[in-house]
């Protein structure tokens, strides 16, 4: 009976760890695809970044470049990842923290620049709504002038309409 115990427990070790292979392989994968599909989502925000640079100047240039820089680096991870063989369990494990911090790198920089986009946004509603503000208040005075206009041909027409009537008695 040890024998078979013995034999069954290294079975399921095996089988053990192949199952927990399994799932450090997936967990590690999640990782790539995961900055992939931060990597993908960034794009188009790049080249919008890329355009407002040309227009506006340094400070976005500077943002286009740093976002350059971590977009270089995060495919050069990710196509280095899947050439690391199974035994190199560090250069992995390194591999995976570097592919995380960029990834949160350039989760910040997305977030903070889409901040900066909703001021902006701000900046120009508060601008139009003081546009509008000044433009009723021209508005208002405007119809004040007409109401004291109405009143003075009021007051006049009602001596005309009191000068006519002692003409006619």
């Amino acid at each position: 009976m040890p024998i078979g115990e013995l034999a069954i427990g290294a079975v399921l070790g095996v089988g053990a760890q192949a199952i927990y292979d399994r799932f450090r392989k997936a967990r590690d994968i999640s990782f790539v695809h995961r900055l992939c599909a931060t990597i993908i989502s960034i794009e188009p925000f790049l080249v919008q970044i890329d355009k407002r640079s040309k227009v506006e100047g340094s400070p976005l240039r500077e943002v286009n470049e740093r976002l350059t820089c971590f977009l270089e680096l995060a495919y050069v991870l990710v196509e280095a990842y899947p050439k690391l063989r199974r035994r190199q369990v560090l250069r992995k494990y390194r591999c995976i923290k570097a592919i995380e911090t960029i990834e949160l790198a350039l989760r910040r920089i997305v977030v903070v620049d889409f901040q900066v986009d909703q001021w902006d946004d701000i900046k120009e509603i508060k601008a139009k709504i003081s546009e509008t503000d000044t433009k009723l208040a021209d508005q208002w005075d405007d119809i004040k002038e007409i109401k004291a206009k109405i009143s003075e041909m009021d007051t006049k027409l009602a001596e005309v309409i009191s000068a006519c009537s002692k003409i006619r008695t």
